[in-house]
């Protein structure tokens, strides 16, 4: 449950499919990731009945796995105050 002007904010890494490896951080860890397109996030934010607020990509740091970061924000439709 969300107060009123309740923000959800999402992360993921860019592309289709998913990512599936052994290790992870050094540890013999079986992980799979999915990715995503900008768009299916911004999608699924306004189908929860969120406005999109802010939707980014950013590259990758050189310290980190080489895939293009997004980031969403959204607000509470029908919400016009801001905190």
């Amino acid at each position: 449950m969300l107060r009123p002007a309740g923000r959800i904010l999402l992360t993921a890494h860019e592309g289709q499919g998913e990512v599936a490896v052994a290790e992870f951080l050094g540890e013999a860890t079986p992980f799979v990731a999915t990715l995503f397109e900008l768009t299916e996030l911004g999608d699924a934010v306004r189908a929860a009945g969120f406005d999109v607020v802010r939707a980014e990509r950013r590259d990758p740091y050189p310290s980190e796995g080489q895939t293009v970061r997004l980031y969403v924000e959204g607000r509470r439709s029908g919400d016009v105050t801001r905190r």
